[in-house]
């Protein structure tokens, strides 16, 4: 049974860190919400837009084995 860890849960995170998080707490994939859906106070993680972000979020995901299970949306 694969465990994920879903975004919403600590979207004060970057999603590179929160990669890094699952993998200390013990999960195997993670949810990552990409794309803001306008709550207030929001974080907001514009990958799409931020080469360097998605390269961060590439390394993580390799130096953890964590999989990209889905992206989280509303």
């Amino acid at each position: 049974m694969l465990i994920s860890l879903a975004h919403a849960t600590l979207l004060d995170l970057p999603p590179a860190a929160l990669v890094r998080v699952a993998q200390v707490a013990g999960f195997q994939a993670v949810g990552l919400r990409l794309i803001p859906i306008g709550l207030p106070d929001e974080p907001q993680y514009a990958v799409a837009d931020d080469p360097d972000s998605a390269r961060d979020i590439r390394r993580a995901l390799d130096e953890t084995g964590i999989q990209f299970l889905d992206v989280e949306v509303v």
